[in-house]
């Protein structure tokens, strides 16, 4: 299988793809009570509906309703947008979206595969998978327009995630019948600048995400047999060894485990995964890397039994 079809069948074989990501306090001031919230897509065949789901409090809002042809979301650190893929005329494109008015814009219009959006931290820019025989991760400037190809080499890539201080983009890369692996790239000199390979073990690794305090880079392998949430330090970096590390074990991943992103404190890597059917959410603390074998992962949802408010997001 070539990475490009792991990397699309690895985001959608829950039925949708869930891209987590917490929401600021910005959000709070935009009408929503004062939660934890994160974005969840609910199960519709490829693509679905948004949700924002307090997982504390054990409720799901309904953010925005999607076609069947859009999902792949971003949201921004704010909440103030969305950025997903859509079909457009020939591939799927890019497109953003204020989640208030409801106000869409197309971002992207070629004949390319766009998908796999990130929000860099500053808001300014997104980076994203782009490409018809094989990927390339590019960065698109929202105020002007303007694509820049970060990757040049052959293969497939995907899942872009920036560093906290948006100078470093992580991404995995790989050939066709080749495992998967994850690199970074600096922003300010891509593509001209080398890449630096972080992970090397046979096994496919994907989704990495780099935590807020930058310390550290989480990712999904299945290195050990079985697909499992470790943790990389990041200041292996600076020496540019970080393949002769040995990563921290947070625990053994559930059932088509997809979507890493960090909690705001750094402490937590969240995750979906399906178990029972239905996406949920699910969290590993960093502090399992200390426990041999790591942790078994909590489940921060039960999306088959959440009460629903409708609060008039989007509609």
């Amino acid at each position: 299988m070539t990475l490009n079809k792991i990397l699309l069948t690895s985001a959608v074989r829950l039925g949708v793809v869930m891209l987590t990501l917490l929401l600021l306090a910005t959000l709070v001031g935009r009408g929503l009570p004062q939660a934890d919230w994160t974005t969840l897509k609910r199960e519709r065949h490829l693509f679905g509906d948004i949700y924002l789901v307090d997982v504390q409090r054990g409720l799901a809002a309904p953010l925005l309703r999607l076609t069947r042809t859009e999902g792949l979301p971003a949201l921004a650190s704010d909440g103030s947008a969305l950025i997903y893929s859509a079909w457009g005329d020939v591939n799927f494109d890019l497109y953003w979206r204020d989640v208030f008015t409801g106000q869409t814009r197309r971002l992207t219009d070629n004949r390319a595969y766009n998908a796999l959006p990130a929000w860099s931290p500053d808001g300014t820019q997104v980076a994203f998978a782009s490409g018809s025989d094989h990927t390339e991760i590019a960065i698109l400037t929202l105020s002007s327009g303007e694509i820049q190809p970060i990757t040049h080499e052959q293969g497939g890539h995907g899942s872009p995630a920036w560093s906290p201080d948006g100078l470093t983009l992580l991404y995995t890369a790989g050939g066709t019948g080749d495992p998967a692996d994850i690199y970074a790239q600096r922003v300010v000199c891509a593509p001209d600048c080398a890449r630096l390979r972080l992970t090397g073990l046979p096994g496919t690794d994907l989704y990495p995400a780099w935590s807020p305090d930058g310390a550290w880079i989480a990712f999904l392998s299945d290195r050990g047999g079985s697909q499992a949430v470790y943790a990389l330090p990041a200041a292996c970096l600076e020496g540019d060894d970080c393949v002769q590390h040995n990563p921290l074990l947070l625990g053994t991943a559930p059932n088509a485990a997809a979507g890493l992103r960090w909690s705001p404190d750094s402490s937590r890597v969240l995750f979906q995964a399906d178990t029972s059917g239905t996406p949920d959410l699910f969290a590993l603390a960093l502090a399992c890397g200390q426990q041999p074998g790591g942790c078994v992962p909590v489940p921060l949802t039960q999306m088959a039994h959440f009460p629903l408010i409708h609060i008039g997001i989007g509609q």
